[in-house]
């Protein structure tokens, strides 16, 4: 997102918000990835800087994680970029296919999915791509944080597990707290 100089902005200032884009919004994207793909975050290498605006805090951060099952993920958040710029994408990609969200990560549901799964073949040199047609998957939108508390009503009124339990918010906390480890060393490390 666009968030330039604010008077008085808490996320600006460290103390307050405990770092800048990446504590703001790539946290939920890690989150989510481990949600997602059902492993957890085993190295990370980040990259933060504030290079455009004067703040205290990380106005870009780029994130590069080992996942436990052996996958790579990618977290790039910005505080420098226009709004209109930002595609706010979400993309997995495996040997089976790829999911490519876009508009889907923000603060109001919306966005589209698009899912390709096909077969994996021999070695093709040349490196054709087969026009596949893309799945289209439909959400079901509506008021993200009314769904939040109306899932956690639901584990205590139906005794059943939390979506989104508080050790995993504990975990992706130390996540980013690595990530800032990993700036300030210039190092992987090891969570």
């Amino acid at each position: 997102c666009w968030y330039p100089e604010i008077a008085g902005a808490w996320r600006q200032v460290k103390k307050l918000s405990g770092g800048g884009c990446m504590m703001d919004m790539s946290i939920h994207c890690m989150d989510l990835i481990q949600y997602v793909v059902g492993s957890r975050a085993k190295k990370i290498a980040s990259f933060n800087s504030t290079n455009t605006f004067k703040y205290e805090v990380e106005d870009q951060s780029s994130s590069i994680i080992e996942l436990e099952n052996g996958a790579f993920a990618y977290v790039d958040s910005n505080f420098n970029i226009p709004d209109a710029a930002a595609k706010c994408r979400f993309e997995i990609y495996g040997t089976r296919g790829s999911a490519l969200c876009e508009g889907t990560i923000g603060q109001v549901e919306g966005g589209t999915i698009n899912v390709v799964v096909t077969e994996t073949g021999g070695y093709d040199a040349q490196q054709n791509r087969n026009d596949v047609t893309p799945l289209k998957i439909d959400g079901e939108f509506g008021n993200m944080y009314t769904k939040e508390i109306e899932s956690f009503g639901r584990s205590i009124l139906d005794n059943t597990p939390i979506e989104a339990p508080a050790e995993d918010a504990v975990f992706v906390q130390s996540v980013i707290e690595a990530a800032y480890k990993s700036t300030e060393m210039g190092k992987i490390i090891t969570l």
